[in-house]
């Protein structure tokens, strides 16, 4: 279903995935961000990505706890959440 609906209902899952995520890790996108830099946020998106590449690869996965549409919202979270604190850190890039 694509829809301006189903779009509300994803960014309304993302948002509770994003707060429950954030409580259970303590900020630790934003912690590692301080330690590392902007690097971290980029080896989270790219892990994200090599998960994908591995579920939609010819091999099944291994571990089946997670879907494509669960890697490409987690994805999606970051993203976001890298937005949030480059205008943070510096007004929107």
């Amino acid at each position: 279903m694509s829809s301006p609906e189903r779009h509300i209902e994803l960014c309304i899952q993302l948002n509770q995935t994003y707060k429950k995520k954030n409580a259970d890790y303590g900020d630790s996108f934003n912690k590692g961000i301080n330690e590392y830099g902007y690097t971290y946020a980029l080896c989270k998106l790219h892990d994200k990505y090599n998960r994908i590449l591995s579920l939609l690869g010819k091999d099944a996965p291994k571990v089946k706890s997670e879907s494509v549409a669960d890697t490409l919202l987690d994805m999606a979270n970051y993203c976001i959440m890298l937005a949030m604190r480059c205008e943070d850190d510096k007004g929107d890039q």
